[in-house]
């Protein structure tokens, strides 16, 4: 399970903002569904599981450049199929803003994965 990794996400909430896809956002409908540790808990609770153990895990994908990064997202990334390619452009731009790599040559992106026990 992965919760809402905030770099990739805010990136594309504020591209949402922008002008030339104020438009657009109007019929865009994000597919994805997010949980925290907590979400699941109960989650698994509701679906009759006592033994529970959870836990959460920081992990990376290091993209050796630009391209190959952007390829990777335009393969999951909801946005790209409703917006276009320019967006994907904006999208990266703030991504690597807000993840503190403006300087670097390789990309690397750092998500969480919940992972669970249940019984």
């Amino acid at each position: 399970i992965y919760p809402r990794c905030v770099g990739l996400w805010d990136a594309a909430d504020w591209c949402e903002s922008l002008p030339e896809y104020r438009e657009s956002s109007r019929s865009f409908v994000n597919p994805y569904c997010f949980h925290t540790k907590s979400d699941m808990e109960v989650l698994l609770t509701r679906a009759g599981f006592t033994n529970i153990k959870l836990w959460e895990e920081e992990r990376q994908a290091v993209f050796q450049t630009e391209e190959a990064f952007k390829k990777y997202i335009m393969g999951w990334l909801p946005h790209y199929h409703h917006y276009g390619h320019s967006f994907i452009t904006h999208w990266f731009n703030k991504y690597i803003e807000l993840t503190d790599q403006l300087t670097q040559t390789e990309v690397i992106m750092t998500y969480k994965t919940i992972f669970f026990i249940a019984s």
